[in-house]
């Protein structure tokens, strides 16, 4: 995936799935000679279409040049989006 846009198309339909209500815990670690942050946080909220609680942890790992992000990669749990969404249907 390259581009702003295609980011934002990527995660317009988010709040549509999964509500957040907050995000929490971050942490960052910005290593200087290389350019690359690594961010902890937490979020928590509810899937819209099972109403089931989400609640989930994540590392990014971003590559930065010029000011502006060049690559980010994303780490979280997915058996917690899998609950939340109630898939597999039980």
């Amino acid at each position: 995936m390259e581009g702003r846009s295609a980011v934002a198309e990527l995660y317009r339909p988010y709040g549509t799935t999964i509500v957040l209500d907050r995000c929490f815990d971050l942490a960052v670690h910005h290593d200087t000679t290389t350019d690359v942050v690594v961010l902890e946080y937490a979020s928590e909220g509810h899937a819209v279409g099972t109403g089931h609680r989400y609640a989930n942890r994540y590392i990014s790992v971003l590559t930065l040049r010029d000011g502006e992000i060049t690559h980010w990669r994303d780490y979280l749990d997915p058996i917690a989006v899998f609950d939340a969404l109630g898939w597999p249907p039980h």
